[in-house]
């Protein structure tokens, strides 16, 4: 019933026109190996493994988040989705040494109580959602604040205006 209720939601969404769904899964040979997608692509290792293949690219250039969604379309991908501790977990993994946060795909349209993933999947406040806000986050500190970043000191999300630059996270779906 759960995934229903959660799937109405993305189809509200996706109708008013605010969605950026995930690009139909890639084709490669082998999933396992996300480096046929091109140079950085990873797949995660260790504990951590998903349930569906995800490839992930870990980009180093700074771009605004709209610009930063715009260069993950152009490569058949999309600004991470977090849904899980497991996800979020692994994600710091991979930017506790870096010296920027970065850029999430979850944006406001207009309220801070009504977040949204790029794809047009809500991001409710309370279980069975996941989330990781800072402490008081958000909290349109400089209004707007319309995008977020996971904290590469902590892990934890934050919003931020939409016009800086930092650094960002691609990820896509790939099946052999």
């Amino acid at each position: 019933m759960l995934f229903l209720i959660t799937l109405a939601i993305v189809i509200d969404v996706s109708a008013a026109g605010l969605s950026h769904p995930l690009p139909p899964p890639l084709e490669i040979p082998n999933p396992q190996d996300c480096s046929v997608l091109g140079p950085g692509w990873i797949k995660p290792e260790g504990d951590y493994a998903f349930h569906t293949p995800l490839c992930f690219l870990f980009v180093n250039k700074l771009r605004t988040c709209h610009k930063a969604g715009r260069y993950c379309a152009a490569k058949g991908a999309r600004l991470v989705e977090i849904y899980t501790w497991e996800k979020d977990a692994w994600i710091w993994s991979k930017i506790s040494n870096s010296t920027e946060p970065r850029w999430i795909g979850l944006k406001f349209n207009g309220s801070k109580d009504f977040p949204l993933w790029m794809s047009g999947a809500a991001a409710l406040p309370s279980p069975p959602y996941f989330n990781n806000w800072c402490d008081g986050q958000p909290d349109d500190d400089q209004s707007p604040e319309d995008c977020v970043v996971v904290q590469n000191m902590s892990g934890m999300w934050n919003d931020i205006p939409s016009g800086e630059k930092k650094m960002f996270i691609c990820e896509t779906l790939v099946f052999d």
